[in-house]
């Protein structure tokens, strides 16, 4: 795996999983038909699934935002993301307390590799703006450290299809009942 800092809270992962990992990760969106679907004004065309058990491979990511805290974070549910063309998540910062640091692993390509997730600083030392972007492809994608404090989102639609791990971590060892 490589880990690479775009930001002091934004880092750009690649080489996550492993190919059978990636593989039996990718077998799970069968049945995505069935899973939560959201469709409104600020997500449109995903359906998601809530996972109740961790998932292989992401030890080495937790074990590199622990020892970048210098303390233990605690994982919240994994999730599954499928994104039909369409899709768009607008720049937001999240708003659960439960929420610390978030990772997000593409786990298929695409030809469009501008449907990445965008991450944005209004305050930087030279009191401009920095945006900086992780290009949608498959066995990559970012950690992100107060995802509460920063906007983040989509600048593109998604073209074709996105399927996606999504893994936050909270720091407290029981989850507040805020989501």
């Amino acid at each position: 795996m490589f880990i690479d800092q775009l930001h002091p809270s934004f880092y750009h992962i690649k080489d996550v999983f492993t190919e059978q990992q990636l593989t039996e990760l990718r077998s799970l969106f069968w049945d995505k038909h069935t899973w939560r679907q959201l469709d409104d004004d600020w997500d449109n065309s995903r359906h998601e699934k809530n996972l109740d058990y961790p998932i292989d491979g992401l030890e080495e990511i937790q074990n590199f935002i622990e020892d970048r805290i210098k303390g233990p974070v605690y994982a919240n549910n994994p999730q599954l993301w499928f994104d039909y063309p369409g899709y768009i998540v607008r720049l937001h910062k999240d708003m659960s307390p439960n929420i610390n640091v978030n990772v997000q692993v593409y786990l298929i390509d695409s030809k469009n590799k501008q449907q990445g997730t965008y991450f944005v600083d209004d305050v930087t030392e030279r009191g401009k703006r920095s945006i900086y972007g992780i290009d949608y492809a498959v066995n990559t994608g970012y950690i992100m450290f107060g995802p509460t404090q920063f906007d983040h989102g989509m600048r593109h639609p998604v073209t074709d299809h996105r399927m996606s791990l999504y893994q936050s971590y909270r720091l407290n060892s029981i989850a507040t009942s805020e989501w």
